[in-house]
């Protein structure tokens, strides 16, 4: 596992993860998730997430990523995103406790996103990526969500 801080964000990358970082006028913009699990949290800037063909646009939110070979899980764990991909409508999530979990897949004609369960990251983890920030998230005082590890 590695930990890495780019100015008001932060990242948790599991074993065997593929990343990129981009910016744009000195500012994190977009990444690039090429394989693995990564579980961050972000500024109030607009941030574009990419994995496979799914496209997560973010602002201040924590989300959960991994890139398997038949689907990417998501969890966008508080906050809002827009979820787009090939031939599918822009789907907005708004979440305050990782209530929608999704299986993102190609199908036969467009991709979908379809309920998926809550795996492989925890509260606590989150927590220490928004201390390393300055932050608290925006859960602190809910009951802790179990992790599922």
């Amino acid at each position: 596992q590695a930990v890495i801080v780019i100015q008001d964000d932060a990242f948790l990358l599991r074993s065997n993860t593929s990343i990129e970082f981009a910016e744009t006028r000195g500012v994190l913009s977009r990444i690039v998730i090429e394989a693995g699990s990564v579980l961050s949290v972000f500024g109030k800037k607009p941030v574009q997430v990419r994995a496979r063909k799914a496209t997560i646009g973010i602002r201040g939110t924590g989300a959960y990523v991994e890139v398997l070979p038949s689907e990417v899980y998501f969890c966008l764990c508080y906050g809002e995103a827009d979820l787009d991909g090939p031939g599918m409508s822009t789907k907005r999530i708004v979440t305050r406790h990782h209530e929608e979990p999704l299986l993102i897949r190609d199908g036969a004609t467009a991709m979908r996103a379809d309920p998926g369960p809550f795996r492989n990251h925890s509260d606590a983890e989150l927590v220490l990526l928004e201390s390393l920030v300055g932050r608290e998230p925006p859960f602190q005082g809910l009951a802790p969500y179990p992790a599922s590890r």
